[in-house]
C-alpha cells in the first residue's frame, strides 16, 4: 500500500494518487499479459486497439492484446498462473487479422539476413499476392472480399483459406502464425510455446500439438485463422502423480482390434490424478472422443507434472491476438467428457479490496498512534482503494461489452451479459 508505507512521515494525497496510478498501469488490478514476463519485441497494447497513454485508471492499458515483432517467434506469458491441486480454468484468444504480405516485407530491416527458402517463399507470396490484388481491382469484385471479412468475424475462416485470400496458396510455410497454450516461468520467451520442456502448446497450421520441439499432426487437432477463438484448457488435480508420463503408458494399446480414432480417443483419456491440457475452436474441443458406458471421454493433449502454468502466447511475423480470461466467454467450453467443469482463469485473481474493507482494516491496525496521523493515513488509503476499485470496475465493464460485441458479430446469445452488474443496462439502473 502506498498510503501506508511510511507511517512517520505521511505522503501527500497527490503522491499517493500518483504511486496508485503508475502501480495500477504497470500492473492492473485482474489477469493481464505480463510487462516482466513477455519478450521485448512483443507489444502488450490495450484490447481497444491503441496503446493506452492516459494517467487516469479508468483509461488504462488492460494489456490483453499482443502484437508480434516482424522476425521470429516470441513469447508472453499471463500475470496469473493455475497452481497444483487449483482445479480447473480456461480461457480464450481471438486470432486477429494478421498483416499483408506487402506490410511484412516493407516492415524488415534492409540489411536482414533471412534463408534463402524462406527469401524465395516470401517473393512467391508476395507475387501472388500483387497478381490477386491487381485482378481484384480489374474486375471491380467486392464480393469475395466482403465474404472473407465476413468469415474472419463469425469464425468460419481457416488459417488456408486466408492464406488463400492473401495471395499465398502454395507457400503455407509464410506469413504470420501462432502458437498458444500453458507454459512455466522458466519457459524460454525468445522462443515460442512448446519449445522446451515448459511449456505445451498448439499452432494454427493443422492444429499440431508442440512440446520440446516435438510435434504431433494426427492427434485430432484442428488449424485456425483470423476470426475464430481458441480456447485453452487445464485441469490441475489433487494428488496429482509428480513424474510426467505419457498417455501410453498408462492406457497402452489394446489386444482387441480398435479403430485408429478409438485408439487415439483412449490415449487422451487422462486418469483421475493426472494433470492435463485441452484445446477448443470456437467453443468445440480438439482431440478424439469416444463414449464408454455412456460417458464421453479422450480430447487430453497433454499429460503434465505438477507446476504452475501461466497462460502463454507465442508470435511470429507480426501476427496479433486479443486474449480473454474471463469470467465470460465468446464460446463457452462445450462437449466436454462427462463431470469436467472449467472456471474463469479471471477467478486467481480476487477483485481489489473496497474501500469501506481497506478502510476497516487500517483502522484495526492503526498503525498511526496519533488522532490526526490516523486520520490522515484513513484519508490516503480511501484515495488508492478508490482508485484501485475504479480500475476493476472500469475493467469489467469493459470486459462485458467486448464479449457482447463479439457475440453479436458471431449471432451468439447475449442474455448473460445484459444481466452482469456491470453490463451497461445494470450500472444505469
Amino acid at each position: 500500500s502506498a498510503a501506508a508505507s511510511s507511517p512517520g512521515t505521511l505522503p501527500s494525497i497527490d503522491q499517493v494518487q500518483q504511486a496508485a496510478t503508475k502501480s495500477i498501469t504497470d500492473s492492473p488490478p485482474f489477469i493481464h499479459l505480463s510487462k516482466t514476463d513477455s519478450a521485448p519485441q512483443l507489444k502488450i497494447i490495450n484490447s481497444g486497439g491503441s496503446t493506452a497513454d492516459s494517467s487516469a485508471p479508468s483509461n488504462i492499458n488492460d494489456r490483453l492484446t499482443c502484437k508480434g515483432g516482424m522476425r521470429g517467434y516470441r513469447m508472453t506469458r499471463a500475470s496469473h498462473g493455475a497452481p497444483p491441486a487449483s482445479g480447473n480454468y480456461y480461457y480464450e484468444v481471438v486470432i486477429l487479422e494478421p498483416p499483408s504480405v506487402k506490410e511484412i516485407v516493407n516492415s524488415l530491416p534492409p540489411n536482414v539476413r533471412i534463408s534463402k527458402k524462406l527469401q524465395l517463399e516470401m517473393q512467391q507470396a508476395l507475387k501472388m499476392e500483387e497478381e490477386q490484388e491487381n485482378q481484384k481491382a480489374k474486375e471491380g469484385d467486392t464480393q469475395n472480399e466482403g465474404e472473407e471479412s465476413k468469415a474472419a468475424v463469425d469464425g468460419t475462416a481457416s488459417p488456408t483459406t486466408s492464406r488463400q485470400n492473401k495471395g499465398m496458396e502454395g507457400t503455407p510455410s509464410f506469413g504470420s502464425h501462432v502458437r498458444l497454450g500453458w507454459s512455466m516461468r522458466t519457459g524460454d520467451l525468445q522462443a515460442p510455446v512448446g519449445y522446451d520442456k515448459w511449456s505445451y502448446g498448439i499452432r494454427d497450421i493443422n492444429g499440431s500439438k508442440i512440446h520440446c520441439s516435438k510435434r504431433e499432426d494426427n492427434w485430432g487437432g484442428e488449424e485456425f485463422g483470423p476470426g475464430d477463438v481458441v480456447g485453452c484448457a487445464i485441469s490441475m488435480v489433487p494428488d496429482s502423480t509428480m513424474e510426467s508420463t505419457t498417455v501410453s503408458s498408462v492406457n497402452p494399446r489394446p489386444s482387441s482390434p480398435i479403430s485408429q480414432q478409438q485408439y487415439q480417443a483412449q490415449l487422451q483419456q487422462p486418469q483421475p490424478n493426472q494433470n492435463h491440457i485441452r484445446f477448443f475452436k470456437n467453443g468445440y474441443p480438439m482431440g478424439e472422443f469416444i463414449i464408454s458406458k455412456g460417458k464421453r471421454e479422450g480430447g487430453a493433449a497433454f499429460i503434465i507434472p505438477d507446476g504452475v502454468y501461466y497462460p502463454a502466447i507465442s508470435l511470429y511475423m507480426g501476427a496479433s491476438v486479443k486474449v480473454n480470461f474471463g469470467p465470460h466467454f465468446i464460446y463457452q467450453p462445450r462437449k466436454l467428457p462427462t463431470g469436467l467443469k472449467f472456471q474463469p482463469l479471471s477467478n486467481l485473481c480476487k477483485p481489489p479490496v473496497s474501500v469501506e474493507d481497506a478502510v476497516a482494516k487500517i483502522s484495526k491496525e492503526r498503525p498511526c498512534r496519533k488522532p490526526e496521523m490516523h486520520q490522515k493515513l484513513v484519508e490516503l488509503v480511501k484515495v488508492e482503494a478508490q482508485l484501485l476499485e475504479d480500475a476493476y470496475q472500469s475493467h469489467r465493464a469493459k470486459h462485458v461489452m467486448d464479449v457482447m460485441e463479439e457475440r453479436k458479430k458471431r449471432n451468439l446469445k447475449t442474455d448473460d451479459l445484459e444481466n452482469d452488474e456491470f453490463s451497461p443496462k445494470k450500472m444505469e439502473e
